[in-house]
Protein backbone atom coordinates (compact mmCIF):
# COMPACT_ATOMS: atom_id res chain seq x y z
CA UNK A 1 0.00 0.00 0.00
CA UNK A 2 0.85 3.40 -0.86
CA UNK A 3 2.53 5.37 2.37
CA UNK A 4 1.32 8.47 0.92
CA UNK A 5 -1.94 7.27 0.21
CA UNK A 6 -2.35 5.81 4.03
CA UNK A 7 -1.52 9.67 5.30
CA UNK A 8 -3.70 11.15 2.79
CA UNK A 9 -6.52 8.56 3.93
CA UNK A 10 -6.00 9.11 7.76
CA UNK A 11 -6.09 12.83 7.57
CA UNK A 12 -8.95 12.76 5.33
CA UNK A 13 -10.55 10.63 8.07
CA UNK A 14 -9.47 12.67 11.04
CA UNK A 15 -10.32 15.81 8.95
CA UNK A 16 -13.75 14.61 8.42
CA UNK A 17 -14.43 13.40 11.97
CA UNK A 18 -13.45 16.42 13.25
CA UNK A 19 -15.37 18.85 11.00
CA UNK A 20 -18.50 16.25 11.71
CA UNK A 21 -18.54 16.11 15.53
CA UNK A 22 -17.48 19.73 15.81
CA UNK A 23 -20.70 20.62 13.47
CA UNK A 24 -22.80 17.87 15.83
CA UNK A 25 -21.66 19.78 19.08
CA UNK A 26 -22.07 23.62 17.93
CA UNK A 27 -25.69 23.38 17.94
CA UNK A 28 -26.24 25.16 21.68
CA UNK A 29 -23.59 27.74 20.21
CA UNK A 30 -25.44 28.35 17.86
CA UNK A 31 -28.55 28.87 19.48
CA UNK A 32 -26.82 31.33 22.05
CA UNK A 33 -27.66 28.77 24.63
CA UNK A 34 -24.66 29.02 27.26
CA UNK A 35 -23.53 25.21 28.80
CA UNK A 36 -20.69 23.69 29.94
CA UNK A 37 -18.30 22.62 26.88
CA UNK A 38 -18.32 19.37 25.40
CA UNK A 39 -15.63 17.21 24.08
CA UNK A 40 -15.64 15.77 20.73
CA UNK A 41 -15.86 12.27 21.55
CA UNK A 42 -18.50 11.87 24.31
CA UNK A 43 -19.75 15.38 24.68
CA UNK A 44 -20.47 15.61 28.55
CA UNK A 45 -21.53 12.13 29.69
CA UNK A 46 -18.17 11.10 30.97
CA UNK A 47 -18.63 14.34 33.65
CA UNK A 48 -22.73 13.45 33.83
CA UNK A 49 -21.81 9.83 34.34
CA UNK A 50 -19.08 10.00 36.78
CA UNK A 51 -20.29 12.70 38.98
CA UNK A 52 -23.93 11.98 38.76
CA UNK A 53 -27.10 14.08 37.81
CA UNK A 54 -27.62 15.93 40.78
CA UNK A 55 -24.47 17.51 41.21
CA UNK A 56 -23.95 18.45 37.65
CA UNK A 57 -27.60 20.31 37.41
CA UNK A 58 -26.70 22.19 40.51
CA UNK A 59 -23.28 23.63 39.18
CA UNK A 60 -24.63 23.68 35.99
CA UNK A 61 -27.71 26.00 36.89
CA UNK A 62 -25.90 27.96 39.10
CA UNK A 63 -23.13 28.75 36.77
CA UNK A 64 -25.05 29.09 33.30
CA UNK A 65 -28.99 30.15 34.41
CA UNK A 66 -32.34 28.33 34.15
CA UNK A 67 -32.37 27.26 30.70
CA UNK A 68 -28.49 25.53 29.66
CA UNK A 69 -27.24 23.38 26.79
CA UNK A 70 -25.32 19.83 27.53
CA UNK A 71 -24.77 16.76 25.58
CA UNK A 72 -25.60 13.24 26.72
CA UNK A 73 -23.17 11.76 24.61
CA UNK A 74 -24.30 13.49 21.40
CA UNK A 75 -27.53 13.60 22.01
CA UNK A 76 -28.11 16.98 23.37
CA UNK A 77 -30.29 18.52 26.26
CA UNK A 78 -31.49 21.36 27.49
CA UNK A 79 -31.80 21.59 31.34
CA UNK A 80 -35.00 24.25 32.01
CA UNK A 81 -35.59 25.22 35.25
CA UNK A 82 -37.64 28.51 33.85
CA UNK A 83 -40.67 27.38 35.97
CA UNK A 84 -43.53 28.80 33.44
CA UNK A 85 -41.73 27.58 30.02
CA UNK A 86 -41.49 23.80 31.70
CA UNK A 87 -45.37 24.82 32.44
CA UNK A 88 -45.50 25.46 28.25
CA UNK A 89 -43.44 22.00 27.71
CA UNK A 90 -44.97 19.53 30.22
CA UNK A 91 -48.79 20.60 30.22
CA UNK A 92 -50.14 23.61 27.41
CA UNK A 93 -48.17 22.24 24.75
CA UNK A 94 -47.32 18.71 25.63
CA UNK A 95 -48.48 17.66 22.24
CA UNK A 96 -45.50 18.63 20.64
CA UNK A 97 -42.94 17.51 23.70
CA UNK A 98 -44.81 13.12 24.30
CA UNK A 99 -41.46 11.57 23.72
CA UNK A 100 -39.35 10.62 26.47
CA UNK A 101 -36.14 12.08 25.92
CA UNK A 102 -33.19 9.76 24.90
CA UNK A 103 -31.30 9.47 27.92
CA UNK A 104 -30.34 5.64 26.71
CA UNK A 105 -30.32 4.93 23.30
CA UNK A 106 -29.72 1.71 23.55
CA UNK A 107 -33.04 1.59 25.42
CA UNK A 108 -35.15 3.11 22.86
CA UNK A 109 -33.79 0.64 20.43
CA UNK A 110 -33.92 -2.80 22.90
CA UNK A 111 -36.41 -4.86 22.35
CA UNK A 112 -36.91 -5.59 25.78
CA UNK A 113 -36.76 -1.70 26.60
CA UNK A 114 -38.63 -0.23 23.45
CA UNK A 115 -42.22 -2.01 24.89
CA UNK A 116 -42.09 -0.67 27.63
CA UNK A 117 -44.08 2.14 28.81
CA UNK A 118 -40.92 4.58 29.46
CA UNK A 119 -38.94 4.18 26.44
CA UNK A 120 -41.91 3.82 23.58
CA UNK A 121 -42.69 6.19 21.03
CA UNK A 122 -45.51 8.56 20.85
CA UNK A 123 -48.44 7.06 19.47
CA UNK A 124 -47.73 3.45 21.45
CA UNK A 125 -47.41 5.60 24.69
CA UNK A 126 -50.61 6.69 24.35
CA UNK A 127 -52.24 3.51 23.44
CA UNK A 128 -50.26 1.86 26.29
CA UNK A 129 -50.88 4.45 28.75
CA UNK A 130 -54.54 4.48 28.30
CA UNK A 131 -54.57 0.81 29.28
CA UNK A 132 -51.94 1.17 32.08
CA UNK A 133 -53.40 4.50 33.67
CA UNK A 134 -56.96 2.56 35.29
CA UNK A 135 -54.30 -0.23 36.68
CA UNK A 136 -53.58 2.41 39.17
CA UNK A 137 -56.30 3.83 40.47
CA UNK A 138 -57.37 4.29 44.40
CA UNK A 139 -59.89 1.28 43.65
CA UNK A 140 -57.42 -1.11 42.41
CA UNK A 141 -54.48 0.11 44.76
CA UNK A 142 -57.10 -0.83 47.72
CA UNK A 143 -56.87 -4.32 45.72
CA UNK A 144 -53.12 -4.23 46.52
CA UNK A 145 -52.88 -3.48 50.13
CA UNK A 146 -52.87 -7.33 51.51
CA UNK A 147 -49.95 -7.87 49.38
CA UNK A 148 -48.28 -4.97 50.62
CA UNK A 149 -49.16 -5.68 54.32
CA UNK A 150 -47.57 -9.03 53.80
CA UNK A 151 -44.38 -7.52 52.35
CA UNK A 152 -44.48 -5.31 55.55
CA UNK A 153 -44.97 -7.76 58.25
CA UNK A 154 -42.02 -9.58 56.81
CA UNK A 155 -39.82 -6.47 56.57
CA UNK A 156 -40.32 -5.74 60.83
CA UNK A 157 -39.74 -9.17 61.54
CA UNK A 158 -36.25 -8.38 59.98
CA UNK A 159 -35.87 -5.09 61.61
CA UNK A 160 -36.90 -7.00 65.57
CA UNK A 161 -34.10 -9.18 64.33
CA UNK A 162 -31.87 -6.31 64.37
CA UNK A 163 -33.06 -4.60 67.46
CA UNK A 164 -30.39 -2.28 69.48
CA UNK A 165 -27.97 -3.02 66.76
CA UNK A 166 -26.25 -0.67 64.33
CA UNK A 167 -27.25 -1.82 60.48
CA UNK A 168 -27.66 0.19 56.93
CA UNK A 169 -31.58 0.49 56.85
CA UNK A 170 -31.26 1.28 53.22
CA UNK A 171 -30.46 -2.79 52.18
CA UNK A 172 -33.40 -3.64 53.95
CA UNK A 173 -35.70 -1.50 52.37
CA UNK A 174 -34.16 -2.85 48.86
CA UNK A 175 -35.09 -6.17 49.64
CA UNK A 176 -38.45 -5.07 50.93
CA UNK A 177 -39.20 -3.52 47.59
CA UNK A 178 -37.87 -6.20 45.62
CA UNK A 179 -39.54 -8.52 47.25
CA UNK A 180 -42.88 -6.66 47.07
CA UNK A 181 -42.40 -5.60 43.30
CA UNK A 182 -41.95 -8.91 41.91
CA UNK A 183 -44.89 -10.28 43.65
CA UNK A 184 -46.93 -7.43 42.22
CA UNK A 185 -45.19 -7.37 38.82
CA UNK A 186 -44.52 -11.06 38.26
CA UNK A 187 -46.58 -12.59 40.55
CA UNK A 188 -43.77 -14.50 42.04
CA UNK A 189 -43.46 -15.01 45.96
CA UNK A 190 -39.48 -15.01 46.96
CA UNK A 191 -37.87 -14.62 49.91
CA UNK A 192 -36.09 -11.46 48.98
CA UNK A 193 -35.94 -10.38 53.20
CA UNK A 194 -34.31 -14.05 54.62
CA UNK A 195 -31.32 -12.27 54.21
CA UNK A 196 -29.35 -15.60 52.59
CA UNK A 197 -26.68 -14.18 50.25
CA UNK A 198 -25.98 -17.56 48.67
CA UNK A 199 -29.30 -17.77 47.22
CA UNK A 200 -31.21 -17.15 43.58
CA UNK A 201 -33.13 -14.34 45.32
CA UNK A 202 -30.08 -12.57 46.46
CA UNK A 203 -28.07 -12.76 43.58
CA UNK A 204 -30.93 -11.29 41.16
CA UNK A 205 -31.22 -8.33 44.12
CA UNK A 206 -27.73 -7.54 43.18
CA UNK A 207 -28.60 -7.49 39.65
CA UNK A 208 -30.99 -5.37 40.22
CA UNK A 209 -29.09 -3.07 42.25
CA UNK A 210 -26.37 -3.17 39.30
CA UNK A 211 -28.65 -1.57 36.33
CA UNK A 212 -28.78 1.43 38.47
CA UNK A 213 -24.95 1.95 39.04
CA UNK A 214 -23.18 4.64 36.02
CA UNK A 215 -19.96 2.85 36.93
CA UNK A 216 -21.13 -0.44 34.66
CA UNK A 217 -22.81 0.87 31.59
CA UNK A 218 -21.80 -1.52 28.86
CA UNK A 219 -19.36 -0.29 26.58
CA UNK A 220 -21.97 -0.49 23.61
CA UNK A 221 -24.49 1.90 25.75
CA UNK A 222 -21.72 4.09 25.87
CA UNK A 223 -20.77 4.01 22.38
CA UNK A 224 -24.51 4.32 21.38
CA UNK A 225 -25.02 7.34 23.42
CA UNK A 226 -21.94 9.37 21.77
CA UNK A 227 -22.68 8.48 18.08
CA UNK A 228 -26.97 8.35 18.76
CA UNK A 229 -27.11 9.89 14.87
CA UNK A 230 -26.00 6.65 13.74
CA UNK A 231 -29.72 5.17 14.71
CA UNK A 232 -30.98 3.05 11.79
CA UNK A 233 -27.58 1.24 12.44
CA UNK A 234 -28.25 0.79 15.89
CA UNK A 235 -31.37 -0.76 15.35
CA UNK A 236 -30.16 -3.15 12.27
CA UNK A 237 -27.09 -3.93 14.93
CA UNK A 238 -29.23 -4.77 17.66
CA UNK A 239 -31.63 -6.90 15.48
CA UNK A 240 -28.73 -8.95 14.35
CA UNK A 241 -26.78 -8.98 17.63
CA UNK A 242 -29.44 -8.18 20.04
CA UNK A 243 -29.67 -11.47 22.03
CA UNK A 244 -25.59 -10.81 22.62
CA UNK A 245 -27.05 -7.88 24.63
CA UNK A 246 -29.86 -9.21 26.86
CA UNK A 247 -31.36 -6.91 29.38
CA UNK A 248 -30.72 -7.74 33.39
CA UNK A 249 -32.98 -9.91 34.89
CA UNK A 250 -33.37 -11.88 32.06
CA UNK A 251 -33.72 -15.24 34.03
CA UNK A 252 -37.12 -13.62 35.94
CA UNK A 253 -38.21 -12.06 32.80
CA UNK A 254 -37.95 -15.52 30.93
CA UNK A 255 -40.77 -16.61 33.91
CA UNK A 256 -43.39 -14.40 33.50
CA UNK A 257 -44.57 -15.62 29.58
CA UNK A 258 -45.48 -19.08 31.52
CA UNK A 259 -47.44 -16.99 34.40
CA UNK A 260 -49.02 -15.10 31.73
CA UNK A 261 -50.00 -17.91 29.64
CA UNK A 262 -51.57 -19.86 33.03
CA UNK A 263 -53.57 -17.28 34.27
CA UNK A 264 -54.81 -16.33 30.99
CA UNK A 265 -56.19 -20.45 30.66
CA UNK A 266 -57.09 -20.49 34.14
CA UNK A 267 -59.29 -17.41 34.83
CA UNK A 268 -59.63 -19.10 38.61
CA UNK A 269 -56.24 -18.38 39.32
CA UNK A 270 -56.35 -14.81 39.57
CA UNK A 271 -54.46 -12.88 42.13
CA UNK A 272 -54.72 -9.29 43.61
CA UNK A 273 -51.42 -7.78 42.11
CA UNK A 274 -50.10 -5.61 38.84
CA UNK A 275 -49.67 -8.45 36.78
CA UNK A 276 -53.23 -9.61 37.42
CA UNK A 277 -54.16 -6.17 36.68
CA UNK A 278 -52.28 -5.83 32.83
CA UNK A 279 -54.47 -8.76 31.95
CA UNK A 280 -57.52 -7.53 32.77
CA UNK A 281 -56.70 -4.13 31.43
CA UNK A 282 -55.60 -6.33 28.23
CA UNK A 283 -59.24 -6.63 27.36
CA UNK A 284 -60.65 -3.21 26.16
CA UNK A 285 -63.08 -1.38 23.78
CA UNK A 286 -63.02 1.10 21.03
CA UNK A 287 -62.51 5.04 22.61
CA UNK A 288 -61.54 8.33 22.35
CA UNK A 289 -58.57 8.99 25.30
CA UNK A 290 -57.97 12.51 26.53
CA UNK A 291 -54.14 12.83 26.98
CA UNK A 292 -54.84 15.19 29.97
CA UNK A 293 -56.44 11.95 31.91
CA UNK A 294 -53.42 9.87 31.44
CA UNK A 295 -51.78 11.72 34.15
CA UNK A 296 -51.51 9.74 37.35
CA UNK A 297 -52.77 13.10 39.08
CA UNK A 298 -54.80 14.35 36.28
CA UNK A 299 -56.95 16.29 38.96
CA UNK A 300 -53.64 18.38 39.66
CA UNK A 301 -52.13 18.49 36.15
CA UNK A 302 -55.34 19.67 34.39
CA UNK A 303 -53.99 23.52 34.53
CA UNK A 304 -54.00 24.58 30.97
CA UNK A 305 -56.00 20.94 29.56
CA UNK A 306 -57.88 23.38 27.05
CA UNK A 307 -54.75 23.53 25.16
CA UNK A 308 -53.27 20.24 25.27
CA UNK A 309 -56.27 17.90 24.31
CA UNK A 310 -55.66 15.53 22.25
CA UNK A 311 -57.32 12.21 21.77
CA UNK A 312 -56.37 8.38 20.08
CA UNK A 313 -58.77 5.67 18.98
CA UNK A 314 -57.69 2.21 20.31
CA UNK A 315 -58.88 -0.88 19.89
CA UNK A 316 -56.34 -3.54 20.84
CA UNK A 317 -54.83 -5.77 23.72
CA UNK A 318 -51.88 -5.32 25.58
CA UNK A 319 -49.83 -8.25 24.26
CA UNK A 320 -47.55 -10.98 26.42
CA UNK A 321 -44.32 -9.15 25.06
CA UNK A 322 -45.73 -5.63 26.41
CA UNK A 323 -46.61 -7.24 29.54
CA UNK A 324 -43.49 -8.65 29.82
CA UNK A 325 -41.23 -5.56 29.19
CA UNK A 326 -43.44 -3.01 31.57
CA UNK A 327 -43.52 -5.45 34.48
CA UNK A 328 -39.65 -5.76 34.04
CA UNK A 329 -39.95 -1.61 34.05
CA UNK A 330 -41.97 -1.72 37.12
CA UNK A 331 -39.31 -4.02 38.75
CA UNK A 332 -36.59 -1.36 37.36
CA UNK A 333 -38.35 1.77 38.36
CA UNK A 334 -40.32 0.78 41.55
CA UNK A 335 -37.57 -1.11 43.40
CA UNK A 336 -34.63 1.69 43.31
CA UNK A 337 -37.01 4.59 43.54
CA UNK A 338 -39.18 3.48 46.49
CA UNK A 339 -36.34 1.84 48.48
CA UNK A 340 -34.38 5.25 48.45
CA UNK A 341 -37.67 7.48 48.88
CA UNK A 342 -38.01 5.12 52.23
CA UNK A 343 -34.46 5.32 53.06
CA UNK A 344 -33.97 9.31 52.96
CA UNK A 345 -37.01 9.46 54.94
CA UNK A 346 -36.53 7.09 57.82
CA UNK A 347 -32.95 9.27 57.86
CA UNK A 348 -34.74 12.64 57.84
CA UNK A 349 -37.04 11.06 60.76
CA UNK A 350 -34.26 9.23 62.62
CA UNK A 351 -32.72 13.05 62.45
CA UNK A 352 -35.34 14.92 63.53
CA UNK A 353 -37.10 12.84 66.34
CA UNK A 354 -39.65 15.43 66.54
CA UNK A 355 -41.20 15.34 63.97
CA UNK A 356 -41.10 11.02 64.24
CA UNK A 357 -42.79 11.79 67.82
CA UNK A 358 -45.70 13.53 65.91
CA UNK A 359 -46.05 11.43 62.75
CA UNK A 360 -46.07 8.50 65.38
CA UNK A 361 -49.19 9.82 67.64
CA UNK A 362 -51.26 10.11 64.10
CA UNK A 363 -49.80 7.05 62.80
CA UNK A 364 -51.23 5.19 66.22
CA UNK A 365 -54.60 7.26 66.29
CA UNK A 366 -55.17 6.31 62.64
CA UNK A 367 -54.93 2.15 63.31
CA UNK A 368 -56.76 2.82 66.76
CA UNK A 369 -59.48 4.48 64.85
CA UNK A 370 -59.68 2.04 61.93
CA UNK A 371 -58.40 -1.15 63.60
CA UNK A 372 -56.03 -1.48 60.88
CA UNK A 373 -54.05 0.33 58.05
CA UNK A 374 -56.55 0.34 55.43
CA UNK A 375 -56.20 2.01 52.25
CA UNK A 376 -58.20 4.64 53.39
CA UNK A 377 -56.30 5.12 57.05
CA UNK A 378 -52.91 5.57 55.29
CA UNK A 379 -54.23 8.20 52.67
CA UNK A 380 -56.04 9.87 55.58
CA UNK A 381 -53.28 10.68 57.42
CA UNK A 382 -52.42 14.51 56.50
CA UNK A 383 -48.96 14.99 58.18
CA UNK A 384 -48.08 11.24 56.91
CA UNK A 385 -48.35 12.94 53.75
CA UNK A 386 -46.43 16.11 54.84
CA UNK A 387 -43.94 14.41 56.03
CA UNK A 388 -43.76 12.39 52.51
CA UNK A 389 -43.88 15.74 50.87
CA UNK A 390 -41.21 17.69 52.55
CA UNK A 391 -39.18 14.53 52.15
CA UNK A 392 -39.45 14.34 48.28
CA UNK A 393 -39.04 18.06 48.38
CA UNK A 394 -35.64 17.80 50.04
CA UNK A 395 -34.20 14.98 49.09
CA UNK A 396 -35.88 13.81 45.52
CA UNK A 397 -35.48 10.45 44.90
CA UNK A 398 -35.46 10.67 40.90
CA UNK A 399 -33.39 13.65 39.64
CA UNK A 400 -32.88 13.16 36.16
CA UNK A 401 -36.12 11.05 34.53
CA UNK A 402 -38.58 14.10 33.55
CA UNK A 403 -37.58 14.29 30.31
CA UNK A 404 -39.29 15.21 26.82
CA UNK A 405 -38.16 15.83 23.66
CA UNK A 406 -39.47 18.24 21.12
CA UNK A 407 -41.09 16.57 17.70
CA UNK A 408 -40.96 19.69 15.74
CA UNK A 409 -39.58 22.86 15.95
CA UNK A 410 -40.89 25.40 19.37
CA UNK A 411 -40.08 28.59 20.43
CA UNK A 412 -41.82 30.35 23.18
CA UNK A 413 -40.79 34.13 24.24
CA UNK A 414 -37.19 33.75 22.79
CA UNK A 415 -36.68 30.32 23.48
CA UNK A 416 -36.03 28.06 20.60
CA UNK A 417 -35.92 24.56 20.86
CA UNK A 418 -35.21 22.36 17.87
CA UNK A 419 -37.06 19.01 16.81
CA UNK A 420 -35.08 16.11 18.13
CA UNK A 421 -33.81 18.42 21.36
CA UNK A 422 -34.31 16.45 24.41
CA UNK A 423 -35.86 18.81 27.86
CA UNK A 424 -34.58 17.80 31.39
CA UNK A 425 -35.74 18.98 35.04
CA UNK A 426 -33.03 19.50 36.89
CA UNK A 427 -35.45 18.72 40.22
CA UNK A 428 -33.58 19.11 43.04
CA UNK A 429 -32.63 22.67 42.08
CA UNK A 430 -36.25 23.34 41.59
CA UNK A 431 -37.09 21.70 45.08
CA UNK A 432 -34.09 23.88 46.59
CA UNK A 433 -34.22 26.97 45.07
CA UNK A 434 -35.24 30.31 47.37
CA UNK A 435 -36.65 31.71 44.87
CA UNK A 436 -40.09 29.27 45.07
CA UNK A 437 -39.12 28.34 48.83
CA UNK A 438 -38.76 29.70 52.16
CA UNK A 439 -35.80 28.19 53.68
CA UNK A 440 -35.04 25.52 51.57
CA UNK A 441 -32.67 23.80 53.19
CA UNK A 442 -34.53 23.22 56.02
CA UNK A 443 -36.59 20.17 56.73
CA UNK A 444 -39.96 21.47 57.12
CA UNK A 445 -43.25 19.20 57.13
CA UNK A 446 -45.07 22.39 57.82
CA UNK A 447 -44.74 23.93 54.67
CA UNK A 448 -46.93 20.95 53.46
CA UNK A 449 -49.80 21.77 55.97
CA UNK A 450 -53.14 21.25 53.82
CA UNK A 451 -53.21 25.64 54.21
CA UNK A 452 -50.14 26.18 52.84
CA UNK A 453 -49.77 23.51 50.39
CA UNK A 454 -52.52 25.36 47.95
CA UNK A 455 -49.93 28.06 47.60
CA UNK A 456 -47.33 26.03 46.35
CA UNK A 457 -46.83 26.48 42.38
CA UNK A 458 -47.20 22.68 41.38
CA UNK A 459 -44.32 22.81 38.76
CA UNK A 460 -41.66 23.85 41.20
CA UNK A 461 -42.95 20.43 43.13
CA UNK A 462 -42.82 17.16 40.71
CA UNK A 463 -41.05 14.32 42.90
CA UNK A 464 -43.14 12.39 40.22
CA UNK A 465 -42.77 14.61 37.25
CA UNK A 466 -45.83 16.91 35.73
CA UNK A 467 -48.51 16.33 32.94
CA UNK A 468 -49.71 13.64 31.65
CA UNK A 469 -46.19 11.80 31.43
CA UNK A 470 -46.09 12.02 35.24
CA UNK A 471 -45.38 8.60 36.99
CA UNK A 472 -48.03 6.36 36.41
CA UNK A 473 -47.58 4.46 39.16
CA UNK A 474 -47.32 6.93 41.73
CA UNK A 475 -50.40 5.84 43.78
CA UNK A 476 -48.73 2.18 44.60
CA UNK A 477 -45.42 3.94 45.02
CA UNK A 478 -47.06 5.87 47.84
CA UNK A 479 -48.89 3.42 49.14
CA UNK A 480 -46.17 1.37 49.57
CA UNK A 481 -43.94 3.96 51.16
CA UNK A 482 -46.52 5.25 53.44
CA UNK A 483 -48.00 1.74 55.03
CA UNK A 484 -44.23 1.03 55.37
CA UNK A 485 -43.22 3.58 57.59
CA UNK A 486 -46.85 3.79 59.36
CA UNK A 487 -46.00 0.32 60.32
CA UNK A 488 -42.60 0.74 61.15
CA UNK A 489 -42.99 3.89 63.33
CA UNK A 490 -46.01 2.30 65.07
CA UNK A 491 -43.60 -0.53 65.99
CA UNK A 492 -40.17 0.55 66.65
CA UNK A 493 -38.55 4.26 67.64
CA UNK A 494 -35.69 4.50 64.73
CA UNK A 495 -32.22 6.90 65.88
CA UNK A 496 -29.27 7.35 63.62
CA UNK A 497 -26.55 5.65 64.44
CA UNK A 498 -24.22 8.54 65.46
CA UNK A 499 -20.88 7.00 65.19
CA UNK A 500 -21.90 6.30 60.89
CA UNK A 501 -23.44 10.07 60.88
CA UNK A 502 -21.32 12.45 62.34
CA UNK A 503 -21.82 14.95 59.25
CA UNK A 504 -25.20 15.55 57.36
CA UNK A 505 -25.98 12.78 54.82
CA UNK A 506 -24.35 12.90 51.21
CA UNK A 507 -26.72 13.43 48.39
CA UNK A 508 -25.32 11.56 45.66
CA UNK A 509 -26.99 10.60 42.22
CA UNK A 510 -26.33 8.60 39.31
CA UNK A 511 -28.02 9.69 35.56
CA UNK A 512 -31.66 9.66 36.75
CA UNK A 513 -31.39 7.96 40.41
CA UNK A 514 -30.48 9.84 43.47
CA UNK A 515 -28.88 7.85 46.21
CA UNK A 516 -27.65 8.65 49.83
CA UNK A 517 -23.60 8.49 49.76
CA UNK A 518 -22.66 5.40 52.59
CA UNK A 519 -26.11 4.27 53.23
CA UNK A 520 -27.97 5.23 56.38
CA UNK A 521 -27.35 3.55 59.19
CA UNK A 522 -29.87 3.30 62.51
CA UNK A 523 -30.50 1.80 65.49
CA UNK A 524 -34.23 0.47 66.24
CA UNK A 525 -36.12 -0.02 69.46
CA UNK A 526 -38.94 -2.13 69.91
CA UNK A 527 -41.74 -0.52 71.26
CA UNK A 528 -43.95 -1.75 73.93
Amino acid sequence: MDPAWLICSVVGFCTFFYLWRKRRFSLFKSMGVPGPEPNLFSGNMKEFVTRGAAACYTEWTKKYGDILGFYNGSVPFLVIKDVELLKRIQIKDFGNFQERGALSVFSNYHSTSRDSIFHTDAQRWRELRSMLTPTFTSGKMKQMVGLLKSCTDEFLEALGRKDGKAFNIYDDFQRLTMDVIVRAAFGIQMDFQKGDENTFQAKLLETAKETVKPSIIPGIRIVMNCFSELGILWRIFLHLFGWAFKEHLEELIDNVESIIQFRRANPEAQRADLLQLMLDASVDSEETVDVNKLAANYEVDSAGAEEAKGTVRKKRTLSNREIRANSTSFLIAGFETTSTALVFTTYLLAKHQDVQDKLRREVLEARTKEGDFTYDAIFGMKYLEQVFCESFRFYPPVVGFATRTASSDYSHKGVRIPAGVGVVVPTYDLHHDPKYWTDPEVFDPERFAPEKKAGIEPLVFQPFGSGPRNCVGMRFALLEAKLTVAKMLANYRIYLDESHHKRSLEYGSTTILALPKGGVWVRVEKIS
